[in-house]
């Protein structure tokens, strides 16, 4: 599986809810940038993190492009969000992602807009 298509899966994953085919993609000891400040750095923080996402703002990201810079892969990408009161919201997010072999080793959240 190459890179890009990891990322594809990965993301896929998330957005269906499929906590452990998502989790699947990532490295065991991977950096996981939870876009608050704070990088997470095992599975069970990342999938509760992610469960909050869910729970709280019905998050969904949508891949918009991906290409290289040197190892890193830059994903943009549109974060959409459904608040429990029904409000929506939508907004570009960067994601600059390292890989070790075919799984995602780092995330960082370097851009927002």
């Amino acid at each position: 599986m190459t890179p890009e298509q990891r990322v594809h899966m990965t993301y896929e994953a998330f957005n269906e809810r499929d906590e452990s085919t998502a989790l699947a993609g990532l490295a065991p000891d991977v950096h996981w940038d939870d876009g608050g400040g704070h990088m997470l750095t095992d599975n069970q923080s990342i999938a509760g993190h992610w469960r909050e996402q869910w729970q709280n703002a019905d998050a969904k990201i949508l891949i918009d492009s991906m290409h290289w810079d040197g190892p890193e892969l830059i994903l943009l990408a549109t974060l959409k969000t459904k608040n429990s009161d029904g409000t929506r919201a939508s907004r570009t997010i960067r994601n600059t992602l390292q890989f070790s072999g075919e799984l995602i080793s780092s995330m960082t959240i370097s851009m927002r807009e």
